[in-house]
């Protein structure tokens, strides 16, 4: 990759990489399955410590991408029922359920 560029591992194998159809469910479910703890701080974290000049382009995709998933899960219902994987006590309701209660991630303590 050349400088600032991110790196594409997809393209590196002769595929046309992942488009945002695919890659936007399995990054909802990777925030959502991850365990943060406050992930709108992470995500503000990240935003506020990025140059403005260097959001532009895939950067800013990626981060915008990060912003809409954070925003997105902290919205989720809690449902008895909700999948997680066999053996695992994650799922996007319990993320759900802490950041209902964080007003970092937009939740019922927010201003």
């Amino acid at each position: 990759a050349s400088p600032g560029q991110l790196p594409n591992p997809s393209a590196a194998a002769g595929s046309d990489g992942v488009g945002a159809d695919d890659f936007l469910p399995l990054f909802l479910w990777s925030v959502a399955i991850s365990g943060m703890s406050r992930p709108a701080t992470c995500e503000a974290f990240i935003k506020g410590l990025t140059p403005t000049v260097d959001l532009r382009g895939e950067l800013a995709y990626y981060c915008t991408t990060l912003e809409g998933a954070v925003f997105y899960v902290s919205k989720l219902e809690v449902r008895s029922d909700a999948c997680s994987p066999a053996g695992s006590d994650d799922s996007p309701g319990a993320l759900a359920a802490s950041a209902a209660g964080n007003p970092a991630a937009g939740g019922a303590g927010a201003q």
